[in-house]
């Protein structure tokens, strides 16, 4: 998939193409909803917080993981520095489910997808080279989005993840997990 900055992604977006990545089995390719049109990033990424503390049950762990996609390489991280999941878990009858991520330091959006999320479903991302990303998903039927920060020392020696799930239509809430209390540094951008 080609790397695109701000401004591509939104001119591309905003013609209503979702760019497709080969392997994806879950995605929808060729949504005609106009409010699919309209995921954007923000210029500041302190908008977005790292956590709702709403928290999240764990009984996601019985659902059905719809697709797992990595994003990023390897090649050239430290293996002081394990990759960041994030699970976007459909406990709602919301679908399609839009999902992108934006790489601050490189300010460029590195994935965005429709997917189609049954209820009790989820995805399940790996973000492989550290950076500051920021995390949206939205729901094009609803008109409703919600995303969150992925900052650099959540990328640490052990395992990390954020969990974000759409309750309704209009209610997210998310957790983040680390074990970082173990490591002897972290990863500074």
């Amino acid at each position: 998939m080609p790397r695109l900055n701000r401004r591509q992604v939104i001119a591309g977006v905003a013609a209503g193409s979702v760019t497709s990545m080969a392997g994806c089995l879950g995605h929808l390719s060729n949504s005609s909803s106009p409010a699919q049109q309209s995921m954007t990033f923000p210029e500041d990424p302190d908008e977005f917080p790292v956590n709702d503390d709403e928290g999240i049950e764990d009984r996601w762990e019985d659902w059905d993981e719809t697709e797992r996609i990595e994003l990023g390489s390897r090649e050239g991280v430290d293996d002081a520095f394990g990759p960041h999941g994030i699970r976007v878990i459909n406990a709602a009858d919301a679908q399609p489910v839009e999902f992108g991520v934006f790489d601050v330091l490189e300010d460029e959006v590195t994935h965005h997808e429709l997917y189609d999320l049954n209820h009790d479903e989820y995805l399940e991302v790996s973000l492989l080279r550290p950076s500051r990303y920021l995390v949206k998903v939205r729901l094009p039927d609803a008109g409703t989005e919600h995303g969150l920060r992925v900052p650099c020392d959540l990328f640490d020696c052990n395992s990390s993840s954020t969990n974000l799930e759409i309750v309704d239509d209009d209610h997210f809430r998310s957790s983040v997990i680390s074990t970082m209390v173990a490591c002897h540094e972290t990863f500074v951008c």
